[in-house]
């Protein structure tokens, strides 16, 4: 085998070997007691949960349109999108940050966003709220924290506060 060669398998053989740490997610109440929801695991000493991602999207919970019940007899009916508050903790120059916002505009949440470069109190009540982390975005959906950026995980805490 050629030098290259060996060195495109050990690179091949690590990322397959990665690729089951990166469907995972972790959840964790801080000491605050807000839900934070991350693939990046909690700091050493928090109680958390692991749950691995399965391939597909789970389905919206159904209404009572949904579920031929005219009346909504026995049913909850679900909050509109533009009742769930989100709160968006960006910086101008992280590429997730921008695909984090596009997606939240999408849904028609009721989106507030904050550049934490340009306004250090909003800094300081990101880093307050989600105990010092210092990654963007911080997304957080009604008391739900999401580090990073993930469709999947900021439609199931959307689709949570909507059901409550």
């Amino acid at each position: 085998m050629k030098p290259s060669a060996k060195i495109y398998a050990v690179l091949l053989a690590v990322l397959v070997s990665c690729l089951p740490a990166l469907s995972q997610i972790y959840k964790w109440r801080d000491k605050n007691g807000n839900l934070v929801i991350s693939n990046v695991p909690p700091p050493a000493g928090v109680k958390w949960e692991q749950t691995k991602i399965q391939g597909s999207t789970p389905s919206p919970k159904p209404t009572a349109a949904t579920t031929g019940n005219p009346a909504g007899q026995g049913t909850r009916e679900l909050k509109e999108y533009r009742e769930v508050k989100v709160i968006l903790y960006e910086t101008d120059w992280c590429p997730y940050c921008r695909k984090a916002g596009e997606f939240l505009k999408s849904m028609g949440v009721n989106l507030v966003r904050y550049d934490i470069d340009k306004d250090q109190s909003k800094k300081i009540e990101k880093l307050r709220k989600s105990d010092g982390y210092t990654g963007v975005p911080l997304v957080d959906v009604d008391g739900i924290l999401i580090r990073g950026f993930s469709e999947e995980l900021i439609k199931q805490a959307v689709e949570q506060k909507r059901s409550e």
